[in-house]
């Protein structure tokens, strides 16, 4: 089942907001220097693509970008956290309701 937001101008699905999440995460983590990132999301389907555990047809392009990103000199790991858990996530949504 894909879900999606509608915004001015298209389709947003909210697995690509994840993924772009993950890859603009990983860009500024390298770019400050971190050797080591762990990579906390409370997406299965986010998860499972860029761990190379399932294939998703609308972002294989931006999948492909993370797994360059983690081809880099540096030590990444993703796992899934519940989404009680998913603190950041959390503070964002707050700031929204303001």
């Amino acid at each position: 089942m894909a879900f999606y937001i509608l915004s001015k101008y298209n389709i947003i699905y909210l697995l690509e907001v994840e993924l772009w999440g993950i890859h603009i995460g990983l860009s500024l983590a390298y770019e400050l220097g971190y050797k080591r990132l762990e990579v906390e999301s409370d997406s299965w389907d986010a998860i499972n693509l860029v761990k190379g555990l399932s294939v998703e047809q609308n972002c294989p392009i931006l999948v492909l970008y993370i797994h360059e990103s983690c081809n880099q000199s540096w030590e990444v790991r993703f796992s899934h956290i519940q989404r009680e858990g998913n603190e950041v996530a959390d503070h964002l949504l707050s700031l929204r309701a303001c």
